[in-house]
């Protein structure tokens, strides 16, 4: 299991995690916003580049994968979050529980589009 393989030593980038909220600007449209949540160390490994041809245009997307201490709010508020690092702001597109007891940790998996 992946959980079993992973050492606190691993977590070794510092990144940042945000939340996607609503909130009304002063012309009383809906913007959406990213508050900060705060910075965790992570274990962070990019899965795969790919390019998209769409219309004419070419898409790259970033996946990458980034393993948390486990806290229950990642689970919860996965597909509101955004993980800021060194490469930029990374939304959240999946999260999985890995391990079980003291080595239970979090993997989220985060796309950019470029």
């Amino acid at each position: 299991m992946v959980g079993d393989n992973i050492h606190s030593g691993q977590l070794n980038y510092l990144v940042e995690i945000l939340e996607k909220t609503h909130t009304q600007n002063s012309a009383n449209e809906s913007e959406i916003t990213l508050v900060r949540i705060g910075q965790r160390f992570a274990k962070r490994s990019d899965d795969s580049v790919k390019d998209d041809d769409a219309d004419g245009r070419v898409i790259s997307m970033n996946t990458t994968s980034y393993i948390f201490r486990y806290e229950p709010f990642l689970i919860e508020k996965k597909s509101a979050l955004v993980v800021r690092d060194f490469t930029g702001d990374y939304q959240v597109v999946g999260a999985e529980i890995v391990g079980n007891g003291r080595k239970r940790f979090v993997e989220l998996k985060g796309i950019k589009r470029e």
